[in-house]
Formats: C-alpha cells, sequence, structure tokens
C-alpha cells in the first residue's frame, strides 16, 4: 500500500495505519511519502512504534516524482479530512493503481462514479475491511479494477478533455488556462460558452426519495463569488434547529448537482 501527503494533521496518516493495525496481517505493508520530520511526521512515527508496526510501515521521505513508487505499489489510499484537486490520487489512477480514498469533498469529486472505493472520514474499522476485502481479490480483478480506473481517468481528467471542455488552450510553449478564472469569479457563467452547465445547481425534494421536487434553483455565479450566498440558501430551506456550517457544506435531503464536490 502506499500514500503520498504532505504530513499535516489534516491529512489523517493516523487511520491507514490504525486500519493496518486492526487488519493484523504481517504481508501488508505501507509506504508513507511525505516529509517526515515535521512535528505531525514524528507523531506518526511513535505511533507505528507504539502498535509494533515498524516492519509493516516505512516512512520515504518526500519525493518529487512519486511515479517509481506508485508502479510497485498494489493499492493507492488517501485519507484527508479536508482535500482540493487530489492529483496524487488522479496520477496514481492514471497509472492504473487501484484506490481508497475518504469520502470528502474534493476525493468524493474524482471517484464519484466509484462509491465502492470511498470510505468514512477517519473510520479505521471501515477502512481496514476494505483493505482485507481488497487483498482477497484475484490478481486479475485487481489488475481490472485499476484499468478501469485508469480508463475513467483519461477520459475524465486527461488535458485532452480539459481542452474539449475549453479549460485550457494549447499553445506552442504549453497551455493557456481560458475559464479557471470564470467559473471561479463569473458574475453570469451563462455569459462564458460552455460553462453554464457547470453552475451550481440546488434541488429540495420532499421526504427521503426523489419523487417530488419542491424547489429547483440554479445559480449563474463563479463558485467562490456565490459561495456565502450558495450557503444562505440552503440554510434558508433547512429546518431551524438544522445549520450548515460557513466552512463544510452538508445537507440531507438535499442534492447539489454536478459542482458541489468544488466547495
Amino acid at each position: 500500500i502506499i500514500t503520498v501527503a504532505n504530513l499535516v494533521p489534516v491529512k489523517d496518516i493516523e487511520v491507514i495505519i490504525s486500519a493496518l493495525h486492526i487488519l493484523n496481517n504481517p504481508m501488508v505493508h505501507l509506504d508513507i511519502l511525505g516529509d517526515n520530520e515535521t512535528e505531525y511526521g514524528t507523531l506518526l512515527k511513535k505511533k507505528v512504534i507504539d502498535l509494533k508496526l515498524e516492519n509493516q510501515i516505512s516512512f520515504l521521505g518526500k519525493h518529487t516524482d512519486i511515479r517509481p513508487f506508485l508502479t510497485q505499489s498494489d493499492l493507492y489510499i488517501i485519507s484527508s479530512k479536508k482535500e482540493g484537486m487530489p492529483m496524487a490520487l488522479v496520477e496514481a489512477m492514471t497509472m492504473e493503481v487501484p484506490v481508497f480514498g475518504s469520502n470528502i469533498s474534493g476525493i468524493k469529486f474524482v471517484l464519484k462514479d466509484f462509491q465502492n472505493l470511498l470510505f468514512e472520514p477517519s473510520n479505521a474499522q471501515q477502512l481496514s475491511k476494505k483493505i482485507e476485502d481488497f487483498f482477497r481479490k484475484s490478481k486479475v480483478e485487481r489488475t481490472n479494477n485499476g484499468k478501469e480506473l485508469r480508463d475513467y481517468t483519461v477520459a475524465h481528467f486527461s488535458l485532452k478533455k480539459f481542452i474539449q471542455e475549453k479549460f485550457i488552450k494549447e499553445i506552442d510553449s504549453g497551455y493557456n488556462v481560458l475559464n479557471l478564472g470564470a467559473i471561479l469569479f463569473a458574475k453570469d457563467l451563462g455569459k462564458f460558452e460552455g460553462l453554464k452547465r457547470k453552475a451550481i445547481r440546488v434541488i429540495q425534494y420532499k421526504g427521503k426519495n426523489k419523487l417530488t421536487t419542491l424547489k429547483d434553483q440554479e445559480g449563474k455565479l463563479g463558485y467562490v463569488v456565490g459561495f456565502t450566498r450558495l450557503v444562505k440558501y440552503i440554510n434558508d430551506l433547512l429546518p431551524s434547529n438544522e445549520v450548515i456550517n460557513q466552512a463544510s457544506v452538508s445537507y440531507t435531503h438535499l442534492r447539489a448537482h454536478e459542482t458541489p464536490e468544488h466547495l
């Protein structure tokens, strides 16, 4: 198993370490890539010693090129409590490495079509079970899992896809970003070709299913400039005793389509 992270507490590497302890299988080894000379790195190394996992967990330090390590790995795990666009996860998928990720916004965006690969944040027991089930699969099954992830990544996150979506434009010296500023700061996404369908849409359903729609609201503001209004709008829909924290949007019977993973 491999994980790659800037070793700070929000990355929650402890949950992977704890999952290996619960798994109790000396044949499973974890490589941790990242600067482990930090205070958090020191805490992680102490935890490994306390759990007597020194023979199963290696701290390999920070590396600018993680590809050689990925090629030697059977499974990549990202366990963050908070994440933007997890490029190391995308890189692992591109290299046909099967993955598991914590069920949070940025990771969920990348793995939105692979719900079975997500685990509850900080839930070592659940992660341990997923690891156990993964290594019970045949080599062929695991290889096919990796190939499926690569195909998905190429289709959704490749430069070719971004060019088709008109997010970037190829030039002689590299690429120009075309729509990033607009998608973040536009007052009206409908004025930008190809971006209207990227606007945030919030649907309120009656009850716990999606049979009856009560409200269907599509925004037009960019993600950054519209974030505060979005939170207020959803809060206004909720019962008075349910409030969405301004820093993390969560909701029960509301579904924000297409883009809430970016929030």
